[in-house]
């Protein structure tokens, strides 16, 4: 039997719809546990401390390279997704200077063509 889930889409993804209540396809259930993993920050989970990327803290933080926002994204969703082993999928980070502000934009491939893409600033 698979798994059910709360549907969690946003109405601006391309594909949210408006009717729908639960998922209960994995790749969709791990594709929306992806976007809560880094949409998260540290602490905000009652029970689950070190649950959540805090990539906001990571971007703000002298010194921090791509590759340890890359590594704490790769950690978390190991630790934290019921789903991780269950596909193949890639993270990468850029960073960006516009306007002395740091902007960072980080993409999580799964299955080489569904993507979650989350920017920061």
């Amino acid at each position: 039997m698979g798994a059910t889930d709360i549907y969690l889409r946003k109405a601006y993804t391309k594909t949210y719809s408006p009717n729908t209540i639960e998922v209960n396809d994995m790749l969709e259930i791990f594709l929306q546990e992806i976007e809560i993993i880094l949409t998260t920050p540290m602490t905000a989970v009652l029970g689950s401390p070190k649950f959540g990327a805090s990539l906001d803290l990571y971007l703000h933080t002298l010194g921090t390279s791509e590759g340890d926002m890359k590594s704490r994204i790769n950690q978390q969703i190991q630790q934290h997704s019921s789903y991780a082993g269950e596909f193949s999928w890639s993270v990468s980070v850029t960073f960006y200077k516009i306007d002395n502000a740091e902007t960072a934009v980080v993409d999580v491939t799964v299955e080489d063509d569904n993507l979650v893409r989350i920017v920061l600033n």
